[in-house]
């Protein structure tokens, strides 16, 4: 608890309201969506290794690094996937909080999101030693508010609904591998 503590100190932005998101534009652009019908966003990354464990993500225009601990055979030059995976929920719960906070007109001073989970090392090299996952995922969010109860009506219940990343975690969602060998496909592999 007082890592996450320290983490929560060293986040924080004092007694100034946090910049909100622009309403009128959030409004506008769920207006458009809401007309459109189902609307849907299609995402795509691309990972290439830059040897051993070191790991390049391209996201649009971005660059991610992903590296591990020495132990495995990397430098800890970069967070380790499962961190990029935890940083991205607590990403995504802070954009659900910030916008809600936006279209319901409630301030937010301070908001700080930490999340912490399991992972189990031996199970990723030997499946059946137990769940290669992420495991005991806790998420603390600080909001601080001078209208708490809006807040609490708000925002509170919508958290984990309207979090992709969320639904994410917690949902299983089918995955399709193609998996090529030099030049030709050798298998499609279906994961539930």
């Amino acid at each position: 608890m007082v890592k996450f503590k320290k983490i929560r100190e060293n986040l924080s932005f004092g007694s100034n309201m946090l910049e909100q998101v622009n309403k009128k534009v959030l409004s506008e652009t769920l207006s458009k969506l809401r007309e459109s019908g189902n609307a849907y966003s299609e995402f795509e990354v691309s990972a290439r290794s830059l040897g051993g464990p070191k790991v390049e993500v391209r996201i649009r225009n971005h660059v991610i690094r992903i590296d591990t601990a020495p132990s495995f055979g990397g430098e800890d030059s970069a967070p380790r996937p499962s961190e990029v995976a935890l940083a991205a929920l607590s990403g995504c719960i802070m954009q659900v909080i910030m916008w809600n906070s936006a279209l319901h007109d409630v301030p937010i001073e301070d908001l700080t999101i930490n999340v912490r989970a399991r992972h189990e090392l031996v199970s990723m090299f030997d499946p059946s030693a137990g769940w290669p996952g992420e495991a005991n995922v806790q998420v603390e969010i600080y909001v601080k508010t001078p209208e708490p109860e809006k807040f609490e009506k708000y925002i509170m219940p919508y958290i984990a609904m309207e979090s992709p990343v969320t639904q994410t975690f917690v949902k299983p969602i089918p995955l399709r591998w193609v998996v090529t060998v030099n030049e030709r496909k050798r298998q499609e592999v279906y994961i539930v």
